[in-house]
């Protein structure tokens, strides 16, 4: 038997459909229906985060590939000579810098809304 039984059918004005619209596009939910559903039940959708916050975090990806090779390396070897260990201090700075620049543009400021 279906969890959801009871149908309903809403009637908007073409400036709510417009809101509606908008309001759901921004939610990272998948359907019109769950997002309906959220609202009832009193819970906010959070927004989907805008294309500069993932363009933000690819810089990371080539971190994350750097990283993987030297623990790679390490494995392979049992130990880590001074070009990775530098390489390894290195990303660690730039992982700091890509957190603190993410943290102020992101979190920061929508902190302020």
């Amino acid at each position: 038997m279906k969890e959801k039984q009871i149908k309903k059918q809403l009637w908007f004005n073409e400036k709510e459909q417009a809101a509606f619209e908008k309001k759901f596009k921004k939610s990272k939910l998948k359907t019109k229906a769950q997002f309906i559903r959220q609202l009832i039940l009193d819970y906010q959708p959070k927004e989907k985060p805008g294309d500069d916050f993932y363009e933000a975090l690819f810089p990371l990806k080539r971190l994350g590939i750097g990283l993987n090779n030297i623990t790679r390396s390490f494995h392979r070897k049992n130990y880590m000579d001074n070009f990775e260990i530098h390489t390894l201090r290195n990303i660690i700075l730039e992982l700091n810098r890509i957190m603190d620049d993410v943290r102020e543009r992101f979190i920061e400021n929508n902190e302020d809304d």
